[in-house]
């Protein structure tokens, strides 16, 4: 539409020009207050992403190890060796053997 169908210009009105930025200024600061509590709460989330990323890599590795355990020993039997891997090989660091040149 354009200002030619009406016969006066349309007034802008002075409070109504005062409420939009009132309006503009409150979601400002609604906003700045927002994204403090939700960086506040994401640092919080992060701490105890991290600690339950680190406890599922602890299950992994137990795991890993059990299935280690189960196929040497099955290795084992199918040789027939008695069961050689013990809880007691499970090392925290594992040590290789030196290689030879």
């Amino acid at each position: 539409m354009s200002f030619r169908y009406w016969r006066t210009v349309p007034v802008n009105n002075p409070a109504l020009r005062t409420a939009r930025y009132i309006a503009l200024a409150c979601g400002l600061i609604y906003g700045v207050k927002r994204n403090r509590e939700l960086t506040a709460y994401e640092a919080v989330y992060q701490e105890d992403q991290t600690r339950i990323k680190m406890a599922l890599k602890k299950i992994n590795k137990d795991i890993a190890w059990l299935k280690y355990y189960d196929e040497m020993n099955e290795l084992a039997y199918d040789l027939g060796v008695p069961n050689r891997v013990v809880q007691a090989d499970r090392a925290k660091d594992p040590q290789f053997a030196p290689e030879e040149d």
